[in-house]
This record gives structure tokens, sequence and C-alpha cells, in this order.
């Protein structure tokens, strides 16, 4: 397998097959277009190209585009910036990232359920890089993690609070099969996240009320803000999981504070007349293709 680097993507040649844009027209027309409009529809993953005949320029391409992490719904993170443009990122990129963010012992450890856990990031519309910070605080990504109050596994969930959790997706769970489920490293990540869901609508979005109640519970908060007593001052949960959010989501803060939108660097974006969105121009290329996009390290950015 070959690889090109152009406009700082790197790009690997793949599926033996007949292209569309030749390779010189891409790198010459095409290439930021394309990947700016694809952010008009639901996002950009990795680029391949492939090749199989020659043209006039040479081996001609086939440029595929495709998604990768989707969090635009989630709005406004726990650190304060939006997550729109996770699009921009790998899904291996953004796993390798947030892995060289974590101290070195303790990466084995999250390893084997980072994947998972993003996608149920995505699924419940969370911040994940709250829900890994969450998961630090509480169990140091050990998934066998027992405290002394009986909570269990990565994400702490205590045998009562499954129960709940499982009545709230809809499942009537028998005692042993829910104590299966909570020592079972994916079912407790599922919980757990789905658990940070509703925390959060509970709260109304407020992540320093969501994040304190899922360590002092729900109705230890709401007690307190009927009281109009504050909550998450002088709290060491709280500080914790905020130290752990910093380091875990600073690659990618840097990446969106120090390099503008990739859509707005397209020759679409800066071509296209006002009353004509780029959107129309890539619905209009019907043969191109599903794909993937890769960015540099994110931690390579200033």
């Amino acid at each position: 397998m070959k690889t090109a680097v152009l406009y700082g993507v790197r790009f690997t040649q793949q599926l033996d097959r007949a292209g569309l844009l030749k390779f010189f027209d891409l790198r010459r027309n095409a290439l930021m277009a394309l990947i700016g409009l694809a952010v008009y529809g639901s996002g950009v993953g990795v680029v391949h190209l492939a090749q199989q005949t020659s043209g006039y320029y040479g081996p001609q391409k086939l440029v595929r585009v495709g998604v990768g992490y989707s969090f635009t719904r989630v709005g406004k993170s726990f650190g304060g910036f939006y997550l729109a443009r996770t699009w921009e990122i790998s899904r291996q990129e953004m796993q390798e990232t947030i892995l060289s963010t974590i101290p070195p012992k303790l990466q084995p450890r999250l390893k084997p359920y980072l994947a998972h856990t993003i996608e149920l990031c995505q699924r419940y519309n969370i911040d994940p890089f709250w829900a890994i910070s969450i998961m630090w605080t509480e169990s140091h990504f050990d998934p066998k993690a027992l405290s002394h109050a009986n909570a269990v596994g990565l994400m702490q969930i205590m045998p009562d609070t499954g129960a709940y959790l499982s009545h709230a997706k809809g499942r009537r769970t028998p005692k042993k099969v829910l104590n299966s489920m909570l020592v079972h490293p994916q079912s407790n990540i599922d919980l757990g996240i789905f658990y940070l869901s509703r925390l959060l609508k509970r709260f109304n979005g407020n992540y320093i009320h969501a994040t304190v109640a899922y360590n002092m519970g729900p109705g230890w908060v709401s007690k307190r803000l009927r009281k109009k007593q504050p909550v998450g001052t002088k709290n060491k949960y709280l500080d914790k999981v905020t130290l752990a959010y910093k380091s875990v989501s600073n690659p990618y803060a840097r990446y969106i504070r120090f390099n503008k939108p990739m859509y707005k660097s397209s020759l679409a974006y800066r071509n296209a007349a006002p009353s004509k969105s780029p959107l129309t121009w890539y619905e209009s290329m019907r043969d191109v293709e599903p794909g993937f996009l890769v960015l540099p390290r994110l931690a390579s950015h200033p």
C-alpha cells in the first residue's frame, strides 16, 4: 500500500478499480473542495485513493469520502468548547490521541474499551472527554474496581443504580443477570454513559451539577438546589474530573484553537456563489464513494 501527502493530509492507495478523478486534477482542484463539501453532509472520516487504469495525467484516482465520530448534537462540552469538529479527525487518530494523554501505566487498561466508550458517547450524545474523565476518576480504568460502598466496574455503578438504569432502558433484569452486567466492562460502560446522559438532561445541561450528581446522587444535588445552596464549590470529586478533563481534551482543544475549519479552506467554500451552497456541487458527484479522512496527529499542533 502506497502513501501520498497532499495539503497536509495523508492518503493511502487502496482499491484496485477505475477512478473518476485523475490524480493531477485532484491535487490541483478537487481535494480540499471534497473535504470541505463533505462537512455539509454528515462529516468526513478518512479519504482513500484508488487506481487501476492509466490516463493522460497518469493513473486515475477515485476519491472516497466518509464519516468519522460525530458529536454535533452535544452542543457545548464540559470544557466549554464545541465538539462539532470531531468529524475532521479519524476514529483511529482520536483514539490514539486520547490514549496519549493517559499515564502510560493506565493506557493498557483503557485501550480495550476506548472505542466502545466513544461509540456509546456518540449514541447518547455525550461529551466523550467528559465520560472518559469520569471513568478515570471513578476507577482509574480498572474493570474489576470495587469500592467500599459496593460500586462496581469502570464506571462504578451501584447495584441499586444499575437496577434503576436497567429499568429506565426498558428492561426487567433479574438480580443475578444485573450483577453479571455490572461486572461486564462493556455493559458497565453502557449503563454509566446512559446515566450521564440522564443526569445531564435532568440538570438542564449543567455539567457541574451532573458531575457532582454522578458522585453524590441526583437527589442530594436537587436538594441543594432547592435550598439555593451552592453545588460544586470546594468539591474534590469535581476538581479531579476537571483535572482529568483538561488532560484528555487538551489536544482537541488546541487543534480547534489553532486550526480553522477545513471546509473554509476549500475551493468550493471560497468560490461558491452566496445563493448556492457548495453541497449542491457535492451532491452532483454521484459516483464519489464513502470512505475516511486522515489528519496529522493532533498532539503535533502547537
